[in-house]
């Protein structure tokens, strides 16, 4: 990798890390938008690395409970030498991915490509990973058992790029925190679910359970 690259990897690097601390207090922001008002390109770059990368490793690495992700990549079979699980790396082994993997792949295009996994792809990946927040602001489909998923326990993890630890299935304490808008969306649409909820309780939770703010997207056509 050249100096320029990895100075230009470094500014994105530090670029995402600000927008991802500013979701938690706000899910949308100014700072991640083009001057058209579209998710701008940097941005939806490195959110399309954290896509195409949990992609393939769904796809090839057939990731398991308990296991951690790192062994599951060996398994892919990827041939370069990158590490996917940190930020310089995951951005040239998307490009690679895109280019030589992907083009192979069921889907018209990039976006639908993308559509086919995530919306088969187990529930427990996609909300430890926190691939919900990358699916909402790319506009992706989740599995439709994803709600299924949030009653479990997470760290805020290194979003948006893989974690390359374990998942490691514990409930979720009632005094643990949402780190965003959409988090809280998906816990309370998933406290729907609860029997034990009244049904005065389930309407305000109904009303109360409305999806953030989404920028616009301009996907590529490949």
């Amino acid at each position: 990798m050249s100096q320029s690259q990895r100075a230009r990897i470094a500014r994105l690097e530090s670029r995402v890390r600000h927008y991802a601390a500013e979701r938690t207090a706000a899910f949308h922001s100014d700072g991640g938008l083009d001057e058209d008002g579209y998710l701008d390109s940097p941005l939806f770059e490195r959110l399309i690395s954290h896509a195409v990368i949990l992609a393939y490793l769904i796809k090839f690495g057939e990731p398991k409970i308990g296991e951690r992700l790192s062994e599951a990549w060996k398994r892919t079979g990827y041939q370069g030498t990158e590490d996917p699980f940190v930020y310089q790396g995951s951005m040239i082994v998307c490009d690679d991915l895109r280019s030589t993997v992907f083009p192979g792949l069921p889907g018209r295009n990039l976006k639908e490509k993308l559509n086919l996994i995530f919306e088969t792809a187990p529930a427990w990946l996609i909300w430890f990973t926190q691939a919900e927040e990358t699916a909402f602001m790319l506009d992706l489909k989740l599995p439709p058992d994803f709600l299924d998923a949030v009653k479990f326990a997470r760290s805020p993890g290194p979003w948006p790029k893989l974690p390359s630890y374990a998942f490691e299935p514990q409930l979720r304490g009632e005094d643990m925190k949402s780190s965003s808008p959409l988090e809280r969306y998906y816990l309370r649409m998933a406290g729907l679910m609860d029997t034990r909820v009244s049904r005065r309780q389930r309407g305000r939770q109904v009303n109360r359970a409305a999806l953030p703010h989404r920028d616009p997207v301009r996907w590529p056509d490949a």
